[in-house]
């Protein structure tokens, strides 16, 4: 990928392979903190989290997507949790060529998930460095957001109820965080 123009991306929801509901925020999640990392870098353009949340569950294919949200990368993946353990696997798509140009597995062990899910985030950061060129990240995001692993995966979960939408699940959201704190 060449010049400004080219870095324009869309970080999709990831896909939750065992299909339990329950752990949906992680995947949704783990999107969001990526585009979080990704927004603050000059020379990126990144869909919003809320543009990508609607190909949630698609049946359209990456390059359509790419090419409906005008973007030159796509970046979508999956992900398992078993236990205290997590694995992601990650692509990375370049819209003008159709080709796939990243692919990638990273496995965490949650024994302090804030910690654990910085690191996921990390590494998947710095794949799409390797991609689009040089860019420093790791001062806009990486700050241990809690001590306590109950605490941060109940933020997550939180965040997940609340982007819902709906009262019962923004009522879920509000006892989530309370737990949080």
């Amino acid at each position: 990928m060449q010049g400004d123009l080219d870095k324009t991306i869309a970080i999709l929801p990831f896909y939750n392979r065992f299909g339990n509901v329950e752990e949906d925020y992680f995947g949704l999640s783990l999107a969001e903190e990526i585009i979080n990392a990704l927004i603050h870098i000059p020379g990126i353009s990144v869909i919003s989290h809320s543009s990508s949340l609607k190909y949630k569950n698609t049946d359209l294919e990456q390059l359509a997507i790419g090419e409906e949200l005008k973007v030159n990368s796509i970046l979508e993946g999956t992900f398992s949790k078993n236990g205290k353990g997590v694995s992601i696997h990650c692509s990375l798509y370049d819209i003008s060529s159709k080709d796939k140009i990243w692919t990638g597995r990273f496995d965490e062990y949650l024994f302090d998930i804030s910690a654990s899910y910085t690191n996921l985030i990390t590494q998947v950061v710095d794949a799409i460095r390797d991609n689009y060129g040089h860019f420093d990240f790791e001062s806009l995001f990486l700050k241990n957001k809690t001590a306590s692993e109950d605490a941060y995966d109940y933020y997550l979960k939180g965040k997940f109820f609340r982007n819902r939408w709906t009262k019962e699940d923004y009522e879920k959201a509000i006892k989530l965080i309370k737990k949080a704190l």
